[in-house]
């Protein structure tokens, strides 16, 4: 099993190839699951702390779509699909930004305005 031997370096620092990977996947399928979570999870916590809970977020989403489906291309394609999206709107809010919040469907608070005073 892949093993992070050094606190001061990333595990990406002693990943195995894309072939190893690939064996891993097909012969010990729990173990690249590990090795596939320790490496998001690691992933996630060196991002900026502001957008960890989204990360996390995604993460989420991803691992459930994923359990909901069998391993397939269509089942990553949809996961492609679910990124390309994200991307997308992460283009849309950074291009125009006052026109992405527009379009935003988060209705605006209301709230009643209590007079101080009332009667005068």
């Amino acid at each position: 099993m892949f093993e992070n031997k050094s606190t001061n370096k990333n595990a990406e620092d002693n990943l195995p190839s894309f072939d190893e990977l690939v064996c891993l996947a097909e012969t010990q399928p729990a173990e690249f699951e590990t090795l596939r979570t320790l490496l998001c999870n690691e992933l996630i916590e060196q991002a900026p702390e502001r957008i960890q809970k989204r990360l996390k977020g995604l993460q989420f989403t991803i691992d459930m779509e994923r359990k909901k489906n069998k391993p397939s291309l269509s089942n990553c394609q949809k996961i492609s699909n679910m990124m390309s999206e994200s991307l997308q709107e992460l283009q849309d809010a950074l291009s125009n930004p006052e026109e992405y919040l527009r379009n935003q469907k988060i209705p605006k608070p209301r709230a009643d305005v209590i007079p101080l005073f009332p009667g005068r």
